[in-house]
């Protein structure tokens, strides 16, 4: 009774594709997309955030050398994003797009809701207080932080990523089945739900900042895990268009198609090493792809130096003997 197929005409948007049915009672497919993904980003902004600044927080607490500490965190994040990105694809020939992306999102949701369990089972409570002056940000008093060792935070972040790579695959594959192949549409549908992206990342950002000082920032992702959810549900009900190009899924046993799984886990692994090691062939080899190694890869890792490191910045610059941000030994302020 809920299900219909979508056939009018939006009236901001083209109608991407005549054949795409949708089994949700509330948005166009096109409309789908954008709200998933401002609804996910929303939420993975709202956690990352929390979550960095809750690591920072206890690590001093505890005297474990915190930025130190938050680098491993962020770094074995991107590896294990790397990891996530490269078992989507086998899972992909198993089980369909849409099922793969809502079962990420779940599992996503479920990581995030770890830190806030312990923090409850160890004795952590909400802020009793809040005051608020001048329209200032409110200050809050009250909580008491739960009695356990905050090195779990590292992989419990870590493991996130193993999701969210897959959600990052994922979702640059669905807007190309909705729009049936045409790289036109596909342009303005790309555009139209980064501009989305990036608007919901940073309301999500600053909706970080203001739960952490109502909430205590162990408890100020809770949004995340109902957002995910929700996500999730909202995309297991589109059902992408028939094409001469989809990639009918594997079929037998179990036994079959975990060993055919397994396999095909092998092959994207040995592949991405494969890649890796020919592009450095490449590069090194020939002259002019020399430029690669100065113009993209260095930049792009100070950028995520700086990124992962930026709070220990102000203290270096400070320190260096020729820097004109170093103090004087015997100047003072008033």
């Amino acid at each position: 009774m809920l299900c219909f197929s979508y056939t009018a005409r939006p009236p901001l948007l083209h109608h991407y594709h005549p054949r795409v049915q949708l089994t949700t009672p509330f948005f166009p497919h096109h409309t789908t997309t954008i709200t998933y993904r401002h609804i996910r980003q929303f939420g993975l902004e709202q956690y990352n955030g929390t979550v960095k600044a809750l690591a920072v927080d206890r690590f001093a607490s505890w005297n474990y050398p915190k930025y130190t500490y938050s680098g491993y965190m962020d770094g074995f994040n991107a590896a294990t994003q790397c990891i996530g990105s490269i078992i989507v694809g086998p899972l992909m020939t198993i089980f369909p797009i849409k099922t793969v992306l809502s079962t990420s999102l779940l599992v996503f949701a479920v990581i995030s809701m770890i830190i806030m369990c312990v923090e409850k089972a160890n004795g952590g409570t909400f802020p009793t207080k809040c005051v608020t002056k001048d329209l200032l940000p409110p200050v809050c008093t009250g909580a008491t932080a739960g009695n356990w060792d905050p090195a779990g935070i590292i992989p419990v972040f870590v493991f996130s990523g193993i999701p969210f790579g897959a959600i990052e695959i994922v979702r640059r594959i669905i807007p190309q089945q909705i729009v049936g192949g045409n790289e036109m549409k596909l342009k303005k549908l790309d555009s139209l739900v980064h501009v989305y992206f990036e608007i919901a990342g940073t309301c999500g950002a600053f909706f970080a900042a203001y739960t952490s000082l109502i909430l205590g920032k162990a408890y100020a992702p809770v949004i995340t895990p109902i957002l995910y959810v929700f996500a999730a549900a909202l995309f297991y009900f589109i059902i992408p268009p028939k094409s001469k190009e989809d990639i009918s899924l594997a079929t037998g046993t179990t036994a079959e198609l975990t060993t055919m799984f397994l396999k095909s886990l092998w092959y994207s692994f040995y592949g991405f090493g494969e890649s890796v090691y020919q592009g450095a062939l490449i590069i090194f080899a020939e002259s002019k792809y020399h430029w690669l190694v100065w113009g993209y890869t260095i930049p792009l890792g100070t950028s995520a130096l700086v990124a992962i490191q930026g709070p220990v910045f102000p203290s270096v610059l400070t320190a260096l003997p020729f820097s004109p941000f170093r103090r004087h030994p015997t100047r003072h302020l008033q």
